[in-house]
């Protein structure tokens, strides 16, 4: 059987999944790309003059990098991408301050505590 490649768009035609029939089953509205050329199971698009073999079909953002023109595959413009990536989530809250903030005299009053220890003065 010859191997085929597909791709799927979602109602924006932004290509959301790319295939070949080594390793998937058609589905109904998947569309036939690359008849008659680069056969196997690499799925390459031609885009701005140029083969990309097995592209990625969302960025790390999980935005859709293709549109489907009805003939063609057209990268879409960084203003679009932008326009579609999410805003990044919200920051937690800062831990809130401690109650008691470390002052000088609290150092001093450790040191000379500690130095009490340190020579043996305990209340014990």
């Amino acid at each position: 059987m010859e191997t085929k490649h597909f791709i799927r768009t979602n109602e924006n035609n932004h290509i959301i999944h790319r295939y070949s029939t080594e390793h998937e089953e058609t589905q109904a509205g998947d569309i036939e790309i690359n008849v008659g050329m680069h056969p196997g199971r690499d799925v390459c698009f031609f885009v701005n003059g140029e083969w990309r073999t097995n592209p990625p079909v969302t960025n790390g953002d999980g935005v859709y990098l293709y549109n489907w023109s009805g003939t063609e595959i057209l990268e879409r413009t960084p203003q679009e991408i932008e326009a579609d990536t999410p805003e990044p989530p919200e920051l937690p809250d800062p831990p809130p301050e401690p109650g008691h903030q470390f002052t000088p005299e609290d150092a001093e009053f450790l040191t000379e505590f500690i130095k009490g220890y340190k020579e043996g003065e305990t209340d014990e």
